[in-house]
């Protein structure tokens, strides 16, 4: 009879061990679970102020450029002024050159 009892004890006192062990995988399961959503969620800020950041920044390299831009246009078109300026000035110094010519030959001749 005792013995029989000691079985039934031990039996149950197995079950509700084994009734701990799994709500103890359950708890270590869910505290893992926890963990690993504040994580995500912890990235998805990070993600987020990144991407403000990326913006702005963008935003700014945006005002940038145009300003750049618009300095080598000026740039270009400065180069291109002085490029006629060199240019007329080489032509009338051919045509004083030619003319000079002319009239050196015209001496020489007389």
């Amino acid at each position: 009879e005792e013995l029989r009892r000691v079985d039934k004890e031990t039996a149950r006192l197995k079950r509700e061990v084994s009734r701990m062990r799994v709500q103890l995988d359950a708890a270590v399961h869910d505290e893992k679970v926890t963990r690993l959503q504040n994580l995500v969620a912890e990235k998805a800020k990070e993600h987020e102020a990144l991407a403000v950041e990326n913006r702005l920044l963008e935003r700014q390299l945006g005002q940038l450029q145009p300003q750049h831009e618009e300095e080598d246009a000026e740039d270009q078109r400065a180069i291109e002024e002085e490029h006629a300026q060199l240019t007329s000035r080489m032509k009338k110094y051919q045509q004083l050159s030619r003319i000079d010519d002319q009239r050196r030959q015209k001496l020489q001749k007389e």
